[in-house]
């Protein structure tokens, strides 16, 4: 209701089925995550991990989500509540659930390692952060889910009572500025997108495999490691 605030609609019932797919994406990708962090030790509110050691697409959503919280935060002093949520969506669906949510599933198939673990850092530090930034929209899921990541981390004392109590994430002091990471991931995002376009007007199987070329201007750009 609140996207659809900076304009006059018909309330039908789809308008519902909106909200309703978007908590159900919610609940699915912190089931996701948290069932992933089972054996994660170090869950903590602190920034628990060097942000230049991190792989391509966790400097990737990090740098996102500082520029969401900035453009959040913007509208939000305007009174564009419309604006506002639609951003928060927006990165929720798109960026942190079909993207790095499931780059991060490869990691999870192997043996625990290094990379395991900082991608789980990654994870719970996203989620509880994100959290906050939809709680003013979805109070009831995001105070549901931040309860259970409180019970599992370290320094679960040092938590405020409840996610209404939690610093609001876009006055946090954060350097995960990476304009590289960002032009390389959605260099990325364009290429997936081509081959899937591709297999549909030519009516390609999901299960045959196919080999794509991407060429480009600049022969030095790692579209990703």
């Amino acid at each position: 209701m609140i996207m659809l605030s900076a304009q006059d609609v018909y309330l039908s019932r789809e308008k519902f089925e909106v909200g309703r797919n978007f908590t159900n994406k919610i609940w699915n990708a912190s089931r996701f995550v948290l069932m992933n962090l089972q054996d994660f030790k170090e869950a903590s509110l602190k920034v628990d991990f060097d942000f230049k050691s991190l792989s391509q697409e966790s400097r990737w959503i990090l740098s996102r989500f500082d520029e969401v919280c900035k453009t959040v935060d913007k509208h939000l002093s305007s009174f564009n509540l419309a604006q506002a949520s639609s951003e928060v969506y927006h990165f929720i669906w798109n960026d942190f659930c079909d993207w790095y949510i499931e780059l991060a599933k490869a990691t999870f198939t192997g043996p625990a390692s290094e990379e395991r673990l900082k991608i789980q850092k990654v994870l719970f530090y996203m989620l509880e952060k994100t959290l906050r930034l939809l709680h003013p929209f979805a109070p009831f899921i995001t105070e549901e889910i931040w309860q259970t990541l409180k019970g599992m981390a370290k320094d679960k004392s040092e938590w405020p009572e409840s996610i209404m109590l939690a610093q609001w994430p876009g006055l946090e002091t954060r350097n995960f500025s990476d304009p590289e990471a960002e032009l390389a991931m959605n260099l990325l995002e364009k290429a997936v997108s081509a081959v899937r376009e591709f297999r549909m007007r030519f009516n390609v199987p999901p299960a045959q495999t196919l080999k794509a070329i991407i060429t480009g201007e600049d022969k030095n750009l790692k579209i990703f490691n």
